[in-house]
Formats: structure tokens, sequence, C-alpha cells
């Protein structure tokens, strides 16, 4: 499974690459989301996306705004993480898979990225 990270904090960026590739996943990364739709854009598509939300440049919701309005990238799921509370509105916003709070719970998301794996792997 091909995994696009999203995340502007180079140590917490880094440490995601590490652990999923860890695990088997093809990793890409990009520190913001302008830089990710420049990725998606070379047709460097993941089968999951997970996103920051607060990042300069462009953030994580105006990041999947603009990755839903685009066809050919629209139907990625994407989980969101932020060091944020009350993020519910924004994951139904966002039409996001899940949220994990910031410090990250790591058996939780590798978890939450199994299910997806799983799922993705019934499809085909």
């Amino acid at each position: 499974m091909k995994i696009l990270v999203i995340e502007d904090d180079t140590d917490i960026r880094e440490a995601l690459v590490f652990l999923l590739e860890s695990e088997g996943y093809e990793v890409a990364a990009a520190e913001n989301g302008k830089a990710a739709l420049d990725l998606l854009s070379q047709g460097r598509n993941p089968e999951l996306i997970l996103v920051d939300l607060f990042m300069p440049v462009m953030d994580g919701l105006t990041f999947r705004k603009k990755q839903l309005g685009r066809p050919e990238i629209a139907k990625i799921p994407v989980i969101l993480m932020s060091a944020d509370g009350g993020m519910d509105e924004k994951k139904e916003h966002a039409q996001a898979l899940h949220y994990f709070a910031k410090p990250l719970n790591v058996n939780a998301l590798l978890s939450a990225i199994q299910v997806e794996s799983e799922r993705l792997s019934l499809a085909y």
C-alpha cells in the first residue's frame, strides 16, 4: 500500500515515514498541502493520505478541499492528524476516514491504516 504523509513538522514527518516503512508500506512525504498537490500532479497517487491540519503554505483542510475538487485524486481516502481539539466537525466536513489527535496513538493509527489496507485489498 502506498501512503502519502503531509506534515510540516520535520521530526514528526520523518518519524511517520520511518514507522510506516518499517511496517512495509511504500511512503512519500510532503511538508505542506501545496507540495502534496504537486506530488499528486505528477501521478504519484497513493492509496491513503495522512494529513496534518495546521501547516504553513497550505493547511490540511485547504488541501482536502482542493483534492476533492480534482476527480483524478478525489477518491483517495484521508486520515486527519492535529493537535487541535474538537475535530469531529472538521473530520465530517473534510470527509475523512479518521481523525487522530497529536500526540499520536501510534498503535491506533497503525490499526486504522491496516483496516484500510485490508479494505483496499478486498476491492481488487
